[in-house]
């Protein structure tokens, strides 16, 4: 079975998306703070990163993005953002992590077509 990391602050999102994560057959692993989804991301093995890049907390999305890169950790990344120019720049800066952007706000049929482009 294929895990999915998703990192977001908004508990109500997390909520929608385990349930929805779930139910097509991946194991869903939700936190809050990107702090936290590095080291998960350090030790485990997760598939894919839907990662919110507004967070609260210190470290933002972007953030976690350049970490996993200077630490040569390579996951698949699909960032969630309202913003289309930090879209194209985060495809641009990193190819190899960043398989797809979702604009918010998103319909969840959308997003589990990128996942099954993604992972399977």
């Amino acid at each position: 079975m294929k895990t999915i990391l998703h990192v977001d602050d908004n508990e109500e999102i997390r909520l929608l998306l385990e349930a929805i994560i779930k139910r097509h057959g991946y194991t869903y692993i939700g936190m809050s703070r990107a702090e936290e989804a590095l080291e998960v991301l350090k030790k485990d093995s997760v598939d894919l990163v839907l990662l919110d890049l507004h967070l609260a907390g210190k470290m933002q999305g972007v953030d976690l993005i350049n970490n996993l890169e200077k630490l040569k950790i390579r996951k698949k990344i699909i960032p969630l953002t309202a913003s289309p120019t930090l879209i194209k720049r985060l495809k641009k800066e990193h190819p190899e992590l960043v398989v797809e952007c979702i604009l918010k706000p998103f319909e969840p049929e959308k997003l589990l077509i990128q996942i099954k482009k993604a992972i399977g």
